[in-house]
């Protein structure tokens, strides 16, 4: 099974919002406007563009990690907690939801997040979009893994856009 996940984020962002004035909680003597010095704009490694980070720990799925998951997306989709459900659905047995990879490509795309040979500032990222692909349903008793690749880094204005992909397998 894979599933590809394209995550474009912004590491470099500026602010249009006017700085503040003076109030109980910025006040200066001279009343002028309190700013927060400049970050210097330091674009990340493009050389970094095609690296493959190592595969990720084994996440083995469980029926409990599937119904919490279904629980926390407020997903109360039958197929998600019963076997009989899931079979009237032509499905061997409980599945996960759609957006379950998230819980492992996530905590696999930290080690890419914080790499300093990336040179992400990843308390300037936003989030803009993410896809998944499937060869089959993720089934309980699957032992994911995933692998983490910079697939394009790309100038946008003074921004940089980096694009990951993540290749979830299983070995269940």
């Amino acid at each position: 099974m894979k599933t590809a996940a394209t995550i474009p984020t912004a590491s470099r962002l500026r602010s249009i919002a006017p700085s503040a004035t003076s109030t109980r909680f910025t006040k200066r003597p001279d009343n002028t406007p309190t700013r927060r010095p400049r970050r210097p704009l330091v674009g990340m490694n493009r050389d970094m563009v095609g690296f493959e980070y190592p595969p990720s720990e084994v996440t083995v799925v469980t029926r409990e990690r599937i119904a919490a998951f279904a629980r926390a997306i407020g997903d109360d989709n039958p197929a998600y907690f019963d076997d009989d459900a899931a079979a009237g659905y032509g499905l061997d047995g409980v599945c996960a939801p759609p957006t379950f990879p998230i819980t492992v490509t996530m905590a696999a795309m930290e080690k890419s997040f914080h790499d300093p040979r990336l040179n992400m500032d990843f308390t300037r990222v936003v989030h803009s979009d993410q896809r998944f692909e499937y060869t089959r349903p993720i089934r309980v008793g699957d032992e994911l893994v995933v692998v983490t690749v910079v697939e394009e880094i790309r100038a946008l204005g003074s921004n940089d856009i980096a694009t990951f992909r993540t290749e979830v397998t299983s070995r269940g």
